[in-house]
């Protein structure tokens, strides 16, 4: 009942946070205030520029146009930066990556000796996609503490227990984390990430009917050599959603393919870091695509100081 519970808040905190950035405005005015250090026939303006993900180049600029007229500024420490114009209408225009749509803006009456704020809302070109649930397990020969780091493509949304930095933990042969004086069975994180699907490469994987669902993964994860832990953790948290669907392509990624999700880092170095990812997609009454070439799933190497990650991405809105 909680993974349902669970589940149903994950859906709906997608679909709301959809909804509210097809809402949201690209740019917003936020404060006109007279200064004494603008000349009466000029304006001065304030950009700022928001929803721009801390992990671009430090030295991206962005290229703007003022009435047709292009320039390219840098941003400072607030991702904000000055233009000082003529008094009077005025349109602009700005691009910062191709991971970001253009801005326009209408015709804007700027008035002479004042100092205009405006936020731009850069929007993705693509929306986020969760990368949802990567779980960490660490079985190393003995008791020892472990330092675990993550690099994940796009912004972290939740860890638990919390990271910070890092995880400093303390783990045991038979799976036991302690973080902080407590117990976990694995380290969570998942994160929102802006990805180019037309990199994606959908020519293997597998088709699978409604009715075979739970059968169907439990095949492949113990062909990979998931404990019975593990695998009653994936299915729970992925079975739910998948057992609704009457078709649904399915594909797994693993080994070094998995650092397009994100990096992990593990001290002191594991004897086996083994990664799975699964992507798939939701195929409608009607829709056919080509026949995929089903993937040969191989059998992880879980000996010595092991550590197990999976997780999974909803390749949600994408034509196959």
């Amino acid at each position: 009942m909680k993974s349902l519970i669970l589940v149903a808040i994950l859906v709906c905190s997608s679909t709301l946070f959809a909804e509210a950035r097809k809402m949201m405005p690209s740019y917003v005015i936020t404060k006109t205030v007279k200064s004494k250090y603008v000349k009466s026939y000029q304006s001065k303006i304030k950009f700022t520029a928001k929803d721009i993900y801390s992990n671009m180049l430090p030295k991206q600029k962005i290229i703007y146009s003022i009435d047709g007229k292009t320039d390219t500024t840098g941003l400072d420490k607030t991702n904000s930066f000055f233009l000082t114009t003529t008094k009077g209408k005025h349109i602009f225009q700005f691009y910062y990556s191709e991971d970001y749509t253009e801005i326009y803006t209408d015709s804007i009456d700027f008035k002479g000796g004042y100092q205009t704020n405006i936020t731009l809302n850069f929007m993705p070109s693509a929306q986020p996609i969760m990368v949802e649930k990567p779980v960490i397990y660490l079985y190393p020969e003995v008791t020892q503490t472990v330092d675990v780091t993550l690099k994940p493509v796009g912004e972290l949304q939740f860890t638990y227990p919390a990271y910070e930095n890092g995880w400093n933990i303390t783990a045991t042969p038979d799976g036991k984390l302690i973080h902080n004086g407590k117990s976990y069975p694995y380290l969570f994180w998942d994160a929102a990430m802006n990805r180019d699907m037309s990199s994606v490469d959908l020519s293997q994987g597998f088709i699978v009917e409604q009715q075979n669902t739970i059968a169907f993964l439990e095949e492949q994860l113990n062909t990979f050599g998931f404990t019975a832990q593990e695998r009653t953790d994936f299915i729970t948290y992925w079975g739910p959603r998948l057992a609704l669907e009457k078709r649904a392509f399915i594909q797994f990624v693993w080994g070094d393919a998995t650092d397009q999700f994100g990096e992990l880092n593990i001290s002191p170095q594991p004897d086996h870091v083994n990664r799975v990812y699964m992507q798939w997609k939701s195929l409608k009454d009607g829709e056919t695509i080509p026949q995929p070439t089903p993937q040969v799933i191989p059998t992880l190497n879980r000996s010595g100081f092991d550590v197990l990650e999976w997780g999974g991405m909803e390749l949600t809105d994408f034509e196959l």
